[in-house]
């Protein structure tokens, strides 16, 4: 079975770089990732069936896993809220108050967003003739005003679970009309 594991060895190397290049590096040294990523191929060893499917097939997708759980082990602070301190030039905003849930809240309300330049209102005035008032309405609160869908469904008198199904399908809409080109009807 140690073959098995080194046959993985490769795609585990190149996982936990990319990781490192996306972003992990300072948070998880990558040779943390591939450890994590080892450990679980070595537990998957029992409950692969060659007959079902080659081994790359089944660790392949499981040994990635692995190693985004040990990011998301290591890293409390959510991608968003990183990618915004990140956008707006600040370092990692620290924990100031709690929002609803009793959890930090990490949006800095001071500072204007990165979006309310000219181009992020041509954007959003975009965004708002794709979609029509409601959806855009529930995409502006979510990205501009950083609220959560839990929030954005109980000042719009709705389910979180509802708001999340608009939100997705607001998201597809745009996917869809951006393949297309921004300003083309269609």
């Amino acid at each position: 079975m140690e073959s098995a594991i080194e046959q993985l060895r490769p795609h585990i190397r190149h996982w936990a770089a990319r990781f490192e290049r996306a972003g992990a590096r300072g948070i998880v040294d990558a040779e943390d990732l591939e450890r994590a990523a080892e450990l679980a191929a070595w537990r998957l060893r029992a409950r692969w069936d060659p007959t079902r499917s080659s081994w790359k097939t089944f660790a392949g997708s499981r040994v990635v896993w692995a190693m985004k759980d040990e990011l998301r082990l290591v890293d409390w602070l959510p991608r968003l809220a990183r990618q915004r301190a990140s956008a707006a030039g600040q370092a990692v905003p620290e924990i100031s108050s709690l929002d609803v849930d009793g959890r930090p809240d990490l949006v800095d309300r001071r500072s204007p967003a990165p979006v309310d330049d000219a181009a992020g209102r041509d954007l959003w005035a975009y965004v708002h003739g794709v979609l029509g008032r409601h959806l855009a309405g529930i995409l502006e609160a979510y990205f501009r005003e950083g609220k959560t869908l839990k929030e954005i469904g109980f000042s719009l008198g709705k389910s979180e679970s509802r708001v999340c199904q608009q939100f997705n399908g607001a998201l597809i809409k745009l996917r869809r009309r951006a393949g297309h080109g921004f300003g083309e009807e269609g």
